[in-house]
């Protein structure tokens, strides 16, 4: 099982800095993930919406959640838990980026309907450079927008003789 509590903790942090208005966030559901994983999250982001409405600011939280309603956490009600925490939830991460630039350029004193002519350089101040970790193909779609990526082909360590029996049993399922 995945545990929350890093992630939770780092969106709680996101609310108390006066640097970040906005989270973009991925949520997933199947056999490794937490078995609810929205309601610590969806508490977590709360938090965070709470710190910065204290502080006069708004904290814009943005989710995609990639599962199905055979996982056992259930995609319908994880949706529900963050829809109800004041989530946007979309149907994929690239589905949010439009509205990450937009939300920025607005902060940056641009306009949204304009944020395709906005480069994240500019509101950076500075050209972006991406550690990717993982999945290649978060690395290629940066690439695509010309954002310069070092891809590290990571993979978490399975030592544990129970893991390799329980990501055998996943490839069983995509039959």
């Amino acid at each position: 099982m995945i545990d929350v509590s890093e992630r939770d903790a780092r969106v709680r942090e996101a609310g108390a800095s006066s640097e970040v208005g906005m989270i973009l966030l991925d949520l997933v559901l199947g056999r490794a993930a937490h078995p609810d994983p929205a309601r610590s999250l969806a508490s977590a982001i709360r938090d965070a919406r709470a710190c910065a409405e204290r502080d006069g600011r708004s904290l814009t939280a943005i989710a995609s959640v990639v599962g199905t309603e055979r996982d056992s956490q259930g995609l319908t009600g994880q949706v529900a838990r963050l829809d109800a925490a004041g989530v946007v939830v979309l149907p994929s991460s690239a589905a949010g980026r439009p509205r990450c630039v937009a939300r920025a350029a607005s902060r940056a004193g641009g306009d949204d309907a304009g944020w395709r002519a906005v480069s994240l350089a500019s509101l950076l101040g500075q050209p972006l450079r991406v550690v990717n970790v993982g999945l290649e193909l978060f690395a290629r779609e940066l690439e695509a927008e010309s954002v310069v990526v070092v891809h590290v082909d990571w993979r978490p360590p399975s030592g544990a003789p129970n893991v390799a029996a329980l990501l055998a049993r996943l490839g069983d399922d995509a039959s």
